[in-house]
């Protein structure tokens, strides 16, 4: 919810009878509070307007029933996380009143949704309400529930109303922002049917789909460079193919199933962008994942000067100190020649394998045992980790106590009761380490299956087939360079680490393939067919950009997007980077030009494909004739 509202008016203007610290009299100080004041008023009696237009509207526009709902919540909730659910059915029973509350409170998501909870698709039916009343009287009810101390009752109500309406098309600030954007939203829809046009005269894309939505092709991938995009991003695009032909069938084929290839209907569930689709890759949507139940460690410099040519011996001087270093090379060595003197084995027969590793963690044992007499411990020291993982155990040992270790020594082995107890008792929620999780975007043409039309598309996922890239990033790259935090996981664990150079970090639990299931974004693995309501949803999203601070998502784009250009749409929007790009691109980087090209190559793999199927098909048939 917005916190500058009327509510803080008079907290901006400094006492009128104080000289201003910049030369400023008392004078300009009362007129600036005055017109502060008059505006103020003018948007309290605005509000009684939206109220009367709102509860006219027995069933409000379907768009603003989620903002509804959702505002509603944010206003329950700013009354204190600890007792939500007693003001939900306090606020229910004096609206409704005690028997009608009982019956309401059973569809109170189709009302109130607090933040935590999602927002179904707007026009997904029985999930939210439709009475405008009903949301003016909850709004109002809330007022008097919850009195302001610094407005009357009347204009409580009213700044209730505010509240709720705030960002939908009730709310006449968010009104002459839609205004502005109209004109870009028409402009990217006819922009961008302008580019499919260019296309379809130079290709024939319905011959292009019939082959690609009937025939069961497969390819083999051309391996991309890997590259540094940038910022500790790094990118291996492997969504080029060549060798296309007909698949082998395999196990799960059935006579009568379906090929479906590049087609279908907006809002489709789509993991990845079909190969066979034309596509360019436009980027990579960054989204935040807070991460909960983090524990805090430091490493001490003089750990990061701990060397040696021997990795294991550097990891047994950062757990016993430097006093024992003739020992550790000696123990060392002699394990270095237990383990050559294992004898060889294939790989592919379990048996041997597991007797190799039987025997391997014999010598492990027996080199820690030569430890334990020789360093004179009390017990056998628990297994050695590498050295960046000895630096973070001895870390977490110095400021979280001896048991700390635990953490590390058992996070491979599984996660028991007490192991998750201590867990908890060292973690902190002070302090949320951030990473981000990238998705890829695509801009593809796709066959509207209904129509059998050629759409362009926009799909979002979070592990594009044949792309290789950075999925999870520590941080995001800023204007001022130097910062670089590294993401990294516990030996074979689920237990992951996150450290900047001078060795703050972080434990958290969670790998990299667990951190990108756990990445939430409304418009990831669906079909946005252009122009939909969903994909200009999408497509005018308001995005931060990598050299700005945190955001709900930031976009990272991989084409000439022109930034500091001008075109209608929002300059932070795909949209808008979308029509600069169109605009102001040399020639051979621009999107439509990009497309074109990839069309092209897949058309006339496909041209190739049919014509040696059709002629290995009459060579079959002439013998017939013979």
């Amino acid at each position: 919810m917005a916190r500058d509202n009327i509510i803080d008016a008079r907290r901006r203007f400094p006492n009128p009878d104080v000289q201003g610290t910049d030369g400023t009299n008392a004078a300009e100080f009362a007129a600036n509070r005055r017109d502060s004041l008059q505006l103020t008023r003018a948007r309290l009696d605005e509000a009684d307007r939206i109220a009367d237009d709102l509860r006219s509207r027995p069933r409000v526009p379907v768009v603003d029933r989620p903002r509804l709902a959702r505002n509603l919540g944010r206003m329950v909730e700013a009354a204190g996380e600890s007792q939500i659910l007693a003001h939900i059915n306090s606020l229910f029973e004096a609206t409704f009143g005690a028997e009608g509350a009982v019956n309401a409170l059973k569809k109170r998501k189709r009302y109130l949704r607090l933040s935590s909870e999602a927002l179904p698709p707007a026009d997904l039916p029985g999930e939210y309400h439709a009475g405008g009343a009903d949301f003016v009287q909850l709004a109002r009810q809330w007022a008097d529930l919850k009195p302001s101390a610094h407005l009357p009752h009347v204009d409580a109500r009213r700044q209730a109303v505010l509240n709720l309406v705030e960002g939908t098309t009730f709310d006449t600030r968010a009104r002459a922002a839609l205004r502005r954007s109209e004109t870009g939203r028409r402009e990217f829809i006819e922009r961008m049917g302008d580019v499919l046009t260019t296309i379809e005269a130079a290709v024939d894309l319905d011959q292009y789909f019939d082959a690609a939505c009937s025939l069961r092709l497969t390819a083999t991938v051309t391996e991309g460079d890997y590259a540094d995009a940038g910022g500790g991003f790094f990118l291996q695009n492997n969504t080029a193919w060549h060798d296309l032909r007909l698949r082998e069938p395999d196990t799960f084929d059935t006579p009568d199933s379906d090929v479906v290839g590049p087609s279908g209907e907006d809002g489709d569930r789509h993991g990845n962008t079909h190969f066979l689709a034309p596509k360019v890759l436009l980027g990579f949507m960054l989204t935040p994942i807070e991460m909960e139940d983090p524990i805090p460690y430091r490493v001490e410099p003089s750990l990061h000067l701990v060397h040696h040519d021997d990795a294991l011996v550097a990891s047994l001087l950062v757990r016993f100190g430097p006093d024992g270093l003739t020992i550790y090379e000696s123990a060392v060595a002699e394990y270095r020649e237990n383990i050559e003197a294992l004898p060889d084995y294939d790989w592919l027969d379990m048996d041997e394998h597991m007797d190799h590793e039987d025997a391997r963690r014999a010598c492990d044992l027996r080199l820690r045992q030569r430890l334990q007499a020789e360093l004179h411990l009390p017990e056998t020291p628990p297994e050695l980790h590498d050295v960046e993982v000895e630096r973070i155990r001895k870390a977490l040992v110095t400021q979280h106590g001896p048991q700390a270790a635990r953490l590390i020594d058992d996070a491979s082995s599984g996660s028991s009761d007490d192991w998750w107890a201590l867990w908890h008792s060292l973690s902190s929620d002070e302090v949320r380490p951030v990473v981000w999780v990238a998705h890829a975007v695509m801009l593809s043409i796709y066959r509207e299956r209904a129509t059998g039309r050629p759409r362009l598309a926009l799909t979002v996922s979070p592990d594009e087939s044949r792309l290789e890239h950075t999925m999870v990033l520590t941080h995001l790259p800023r204007r001022s360079a130097g910062r670089s935090l590294r993401l990294g996981t516990i030996d074979d664990s689920q237990v992951s680490y996150i450290e900047s150079p001078v060795g703050d970090g972080y434990l958290v639990w969670g790998d990299e393939f667990d951190l990108r299931l756990n990445a939430k974004f409304d418009f990831a693995k669906v079909l946005h067919l252009l122009p939909s309501n969903a994909a200009l949803e999408l497509a005018f999203l308001p995005l931060g950009r990598p050299s700005e601070g945190v955001a709900e998502a930031v976009f990272k784009p991989l084409f000439d997007d022109r930034p500091s250009a001008f075109s209608p749409a929002p300059i932070n929007t795909l949209a808008g980077a979308i029509l600069r790009n169109l605009a102001h691109a040399p020639a051979g980087q621009r999107l439509d030009e990009l497309l074109l090209t990839d069309v092209r190559a897949k058309a006339e793999a496909m041209r190739a494909v049919v014509d040696r199927e059709e002629q290995s098909y009459r060579k079959g048939i002439e013998r017939l004739m013979k």
